[in-house]
């Protein structure tokens, strides 16, 4: 398994690609999850003229340190007066196994986070489907699939990442 390190020019191209090949789906928001979605989600959210929202998740631990736990928050904090979409787009960098994802789509949807909402499709621009059981829940847009290691612009150190 060899290592991608990406540039800030291929997330541009990435999410331009993933906006045009989303425009007719009708979505009334981008909710990002942070860190790692909060720029793609930003990008798209403005591509597709969205109202963006965020929730707040951290499922690994880069330097394997039992002290360290994890973080979710899937409680939407709207960049905007509070939106109430059917149909929202979660955006994040990459789905591995879709533990992170799973979580948080079961939480919006057991405590009605967002009232009134239907339908929550993905988009990540690097889609690990070999690891992943999302594909048949869910419908997961991303811009490239892959089984390699990914280093993303907005992370300083290249440790290693999985979610």
């Amino acid at each position: 398994m060899g290592t991608i390190k990406v540039s800030w020019k291929e997330i541009e191209t990435a999410c331009r690609h993933l906006a045009k090949k989303l425009e007719k789906n009708n979505y009334e928001a981008v909710v990002c999850i942070a860190s790692g979605g909060l720029v793609p989600g930003k990008l798209l959210s403005e591509l597709l003229q969205l109202p963006l929202g965020i929730v707040v998740s951290k499922r690994y631990n880069k330097n394997n340190c039992p002290d360290k736990k994890s973080f979710f928050d899937a409680n939407v904090k709207w960049c905007c007066e509070n939106a109430e979409p059917k149909k929202i787009l979660l955006v994040d960098d990459l789905v591995d196994e879709g533990k992170t994802m799973e979580q948080i789509i079961g939480s919006i949807n057991a405590k009605a986070l967002i009232p009134g909402l239907k339908t929550i499709d993905i988009a990540v621009i690097y889609y690990k489907n070999k690891n992943s059981s999302l594909q048949s829940r869910q419908k997961v847009h991303y811009y490239k699939t892959t089984e390699n290691w990914i280093i993303f612009p907005w992370e300083l150190q290249q440790g290693k990442k999985s979610q």
